[in-house]
């Protein structure tokens, strides 16, 4: 559960500063908040790490995290359309989720 937590959070930060990225070419005026925002993701992602099992485990769980906020993302904020691509990857990403979940 703790790791699950570390990934959400980890994974919005990323998202955010995505998204912030995405909406304005002008990147350089909002700096202020990408330093602290990388730093935050980084100790999250180190949290993350020792707070899974293993390191596959970390990273099936940030995957997901960041694909669903990602594609959130795109078609909320960013009034974008998602490729099937990435809603393949989504259900791929879910299907390792249920079966890290299931084989325990």
């Amino acid at each position: 559960m703790t790791a699950m937590i570390y990934a959400l959070g980890a994974a919005a930060s990323v998202t955010l500063c995505e998204t912030l990225f995405a909406a304005s070419p002008e990147y350089v005026s909002r700096l202020w908040l990408f330093a602290p925002l990388a730093v935050l993701t980084n100790w999250l992602i180190f949290r993350l790490v020792h707070a899974s099992p293993t390191l596959l485990d970390s990273l099936i769980l940030f995957s997901f995290g960041t694909m669903v906020l990602r594609i959130l993302s795109t078609l909320f904020i960013l009034r974008q359309t998602v490729t099937p691509g990435a809603w393949l990857g989504v259900a791929l990403i879910l299907a390792a989720n249920v079966a890290r979940a299931a084989w325990r």
